[in-house]
């Protein structure tokens, strides 16, 4: 990294340490999303927190399976609400 790296590192506190910096090697992208830079190898922005690789978006599947739930409890109430009106009205 050249000292003008450094120097754009130094003044965001959510930067990588210094330490990092020397363990990760220097190589920056800009995130796809914010454009903010971040190392090479992230699977997600550490500033905006965006997703670079389909395999690592973990939310993603769980966000998938709270969708399912909901539908199978949606579909369940209604068809329980259907029942108790339907007993209702029999009675």
């Amino acid at each position: 990294m050249g000292s003008d790296d450094e120097d754009e590192w130094d003044d965001d506190p959510e930067g990588p340490s210094a330490e990092d910096r020397r363990r990760f090697g220097g190589a920056t992208i800009p995130c796809p999303s914010c454009r903010r830079p971040i190392h090479d190898e992230s699977v997600s922005c550490p500033h905006c927190g965006h997703w670079l690789e389909e395999t690592a978006a973990e939310p993603g599947g769980r966000t998938k399976r709270r969708v399912a739930i909901g539908v199978v409890l949606a579909v369940a109430l209604a068809g329980g609400g259907f029942l108790w009106w339907l007993l209702r009205a029999l009675i």
